[in-house]
């Protein structure tokens, strides 16, 4: 396995650069689980400290560009390192997993719900 750009991969070329100066991954090289918002990031960064992943979160803007932007348009890294990277990538896949709605537009089924659902109007 090489290491080049916070990527694990198989070959001689990163997939991310195109660069042929990889080199052999080692357990502790900080690897890139997620590139996001600060929602986004903040809460795969919270989850993984809950289950003892160690993690950093990293700014891709920077504070100047941050502060004249605002906290919305700034974009994130989680790094984890190698040695948990298909832990968190597993963490990560099921925290910002698409829902999908039900045929009947539900996106959560209430098994214990014993009330009636109200019908959406059609009428605009």
């Amino acid at each position: 396995m090489n290491y080049h750009c916070f990527t694990p991969f198989e070959g001689d070329v990163c997939p991310v650069c195109g660069s042929a100066r990889v080199r052999e991954i080692r357990e502790d090289d900080e690897c890139l689980v997620l590139e996001g918002d600060a929602v986004q990031t903040g809460i795969l960064e919270d989850v993984l400290k809950q289950e003892q992943i160690p993690c950093f979160r990293q700014s891709q803007t920077g504070a100047a560009m941050a502060m004249f932007t605002g906290r919305q348009l700034e974009r994130f890294n989680v790094l984890v390192p190698y040695s948990r990277y298909e832990e968190a990538k597993e963490i990560a896949a099921g925290l910002l997993a698409p829902v999908e709605p039900t045929e009947d537009g539900v996106l959560f089924e209430d098994e214990d719900y014993e009330g009636e659902r109200e019908e959406e109007d059609d009428e605009d």
